[in-house]
């Protein structure tokens, strides 16, 4: 089983001549590889495929296994619904702001002819934010 690329050079009457390409620690070598040894170098080339493959199916597993084993027991939404979260964007803020049981404050939108139409304790009429067309 062999690490690295093996690369024909030329063609001759008993087969290619290969260069054979692979990393040596923290050097890259370079062997030549000739005829009668190329088919020796291609199948411990394809038995290290074979072994990565076999490593990559293993890691599947026991990543999966991990993943569940720490999933087990935890619910998909299991955070509080009505806080927004730091830095994030609350579509709800009346919520956050005056709680889930108090008296909200519609929401203004163009063409909405109840627009401003519910105010808030302390605001007048002409004064609210919806009325400068944010």
């Amino acid at each position: 089983m062999e690490r690295g690329t093996l690369s024909v050079l030329r063609q001759t009457a008993k087969g290619p001549v290969c260069n054979f390409q692979r990393w040596d620690g923290s050097r890259h070598r370079s062997e030549y590889i000739p005829a009668d040894q190329v088919p020796v170098v291609e199948a411990n080339l394809e038995r290290y495929k074979q072994f990565q493959s076999v490593v990559d199916q293993y890691v599947e597993v026991v990543s999966r296994k991990s993943r569940e084993e720490r999933l087990a027991g935890v619910k998909k939404n299991d955070r509080p619904r009505n806080r927004p979260c730091p830095g994030s964007r609350n579509s709800r803020p009346d919520l956050f702001f005056f709680g889930k049981d108090s008296q909200r404050v519609s929401r203004c939108r163009a063409g909405n002819p109840r627009a401003g139409s519910r105010l808030q304790t302390g605001q007048r009429a002409g004064r609210h934010a919806c009325a400068a067309g944010r």
